[in-house]
């Protein structure tokens, strides 16, 4: 007996019906917004040292300075006229045997500097630091120097330094 087998195989057509292309298109905005900011990072808290006889030098009868070099401060601020960064002391504590009351240019034996430049005396009114034309991110290294003299008695100083950044 013969037998017949049939293989049925589905055939798929496709009709495509082009009478012209058609096309969609549509349009979207994303956005966004931005306030005015200013960013201030500043160092942490600095210890000069402890001052003994090994800082006076008798041929010259003068005091090697305590000092600390590139102190990092982090100035950040989108303004399109810039951003302004001042440092003033706005405390300071001296030891109770100072001698006398403390005097008005008692600030004048402390200078600050942007490193490699000059050295400038702190004062009670805000000194400009650094200023920018425009937005930026910019990274200051600041340098603290003490002069010393005879009438640093024994016990702790500490000078408050306020530095604060500013768009116009």
């Amino acid at each position: 007996m013969k037998r017949t087998v049939a293989l049925m195989l589905p055939i798929l057509f496709s009709v495509g019906v082009v009478f012209g292309q058609t096309e969609i298109s549509k349009t979207v905005t994303v956005s966004w917004g931005a306030v005015g900011w200013i960013a201030l990072q500043v160092h942490e808290d600095i210890f000069l040292g402890v001052v003994d006889e090994s800082y006076f030098d008798p041929e010259t009868q003068a005091f090697q300075p305590l000092e600390s070099f590139e102190n990092q401060i982090i100035v950040a601020c989108n303004f399109p006229g810039g951003c302004t960064l001042t440092l003033e002391a706005v405390d300071w504590q001296v030891p109770a045997a100072f001698p006398g009351s403390v005097p008005e240019d008692f600030l004048v034996d402390f200078l600050w500097r942007l490193s490699g430049g000059t050295y400038q005396a702190l004062g009670t009114e805000p000194a400009l630091v650094w200023s920018s034309d425009g937005p930026t991110v910019t990274q200051l290294l600041v340098d603290y120097r003490y002069e010393l003299d005879v009438n640093d008695v024994p016990g702790e100083y500490a000078v408050t330094l306020l530095y604060t950044a500013s768009a116009p």
